[in-house]
């Protein structure tokens, strides 16, 4: 055999590999992926507050409550004969900040962003719950739509309390803390 068809004969079988294997080679690099998001954020827990170890400290940074925790919902789904679905809350130290670690209303504060992060995302689980009984008819748009509906309405309500006048914010803040208590026993 020449080294022309040798070499040739390598491709064909590398790309008949890849083509057979490609969605445990698409799995595998979620897995990665999923592995290096976990591996740089924490992932919510009712045991774990935030401590301001957690943020990064930069005084230089402009926030309204001297404080920024950036928050999300990772999912991880598969769609066959059932729904596979699987989500976390996470914080993300890395692109969390704080400019003063004095004020403890902050630390609160950026504890309810987290808390209600999770609120959302117990909703979200419990709609794919929901959907669970007829996985023929959900698709990967759908899941990707209700984790985006989800976040969206966090957002919102965040934005409502963030909207809060400079007075009101300590009822707010017990107000809100409240109601996250009240929801994640349920």
């Amino acid at each position: 055999m020449t080294r022309k068809r040798r070499f040739f004969l390598m491709i064909i079988i590398v790309v008949a590999v890849v083509f057979l294997l490609r969605k445990r080679i698409e799995w595998a690099f979620y897995d990665l992926q999923e592995y290096y998001n976990l591996s740089n954020s924490l992932v919510w827990d009712e045991n774990r507050k935030l401590k301001w170890s957690d943020f990064k400290y930069d005084a230089t940074k402009k926030y309204a409550d001297n404080i920024y925790a950036r928050v999300g919902i990772s999912q991880r789904y598969h769609i066959a004969d059932k729904i596979e679905f699987h989500s976390n809350t996470l914080f993300l130290p890395e692109k969390s900040f704080v400019t003063d670690t004095t004020d403890r209303t902050s630390l609160r504060i950026a504890q309810a962003r987290f808390d209600l992060c999770e609120i959302y995302r117990l909703k979200l689980e419990e709609k794919v719950t929901k959907l669970r009984k007829n996985p023929s008819e959900i698709t990967t748009d759908t899941l990707k739509r209700y984790n985006e509906l989800y976040y969206d309405k966090f957002e919102k309500e965040w934005s409502n309390f963030m909207n809060l006048e400079y007075k009101e914010v300590d009822k707010g803040l017990g107000d809100l803390e409240a109601r996250i208590k009240t929801e994640l026993k349920n």
